[in-house]
């Protein structure tokens, strides 16, 4: 995200934090689940192989993780 927005010459205060790795650590997650597309099927959800690698994809995957493991995304 960083160096996308790097790119873009879009300049932002907001502190970018990649929960991937938060996620693979805390529910020791095998390395064939560890990308984004995959992590969902980990968690029990299936995939659609026509949209993985698609960025919106991946972090509707990231999000479905998250969602399963009842994760509190309140940013209070």
């Amino acid at each position: 995200m960083n160096k996308n927005l790097f790119f873009n010459n879009i300049e932002t205060n907001v502190k970018i934090f990649n929960i991937k790795n938060l996620l693979i650590r805390k529910y020791k997650i095998p390395k064939k689940y560890s990308h984004s597309p995959f992590m969902q099927l980990y968690f029990g959800y299936k995939i659609n192989k026509k949209k993985i690698h698609n960025a919106l994809h991946d972090c509707m995957s990231i999000l479905k993780s998250l969602r399963k493991i009842r994760f509190n995304l309140n940013l209070r």
